[in-house]
């Protein structure tokens, strides 16, 4: 849930969208390797590599508000869409992430769980429809 937060921080940086650009922001969201293609990408938005490794570096530390991450798991659970714990445990584990009360319970397992697939999914569904429109 968070690294999709975190992509779509990095989306709304883009200048130029183009069919790749989720996934890539997706992918730059979280600790993994690079594709050689999506630094490209990264490179043409950024000026440069480095001033894109300083803006991913801001970008992997930063959590979305106390608040505003409480109101979309309220609004997750309502939706009957579950969050997966241990996003959140390793974004506490990694002091990223103060937990709320609520994101305690969750991560203690007094809160019922579910899986972030939904949401994507329903992402993917809106960004291939704008591609359609191209």
């Amino acid at each position: 849930m968070i690294q999709s937060w975190r992509a779509l921080q990095l989306l709304q940086k883009m200048w130029r969208l183009n069919q790749n650009s989720l996934t890539y922001c997706l992918v730059a969201a979280s600790d993994t390797e690079i594709s050689h293609e999506a630094r490209l990408y990264f490179v043409s938005q950024f000026g440069s590599m480095d001033e894109f490794v300083i803006a991913r570096s801001a970008l992997l530390r930063s959590v979305p508000d106390q608040n505003v991450l409480d109101a979309v798991i309220r609004t997750f659970h309502r939706k009957g869409v579950v969050i997966c714990k241990d996003g959140l445990i390793a974004e506490v584990e990694a002091g990223f992430l103060t937990p709320s009360s609520l994101v305690t319970k969750i991560i203690n397992g007094e809160h019922p769980e579910v899986t972030e697939k939904r949401p994507l999914a329903r992402l993917y569904s809106y960004f291939g429809r704008i591609k359609q429109l191209q």
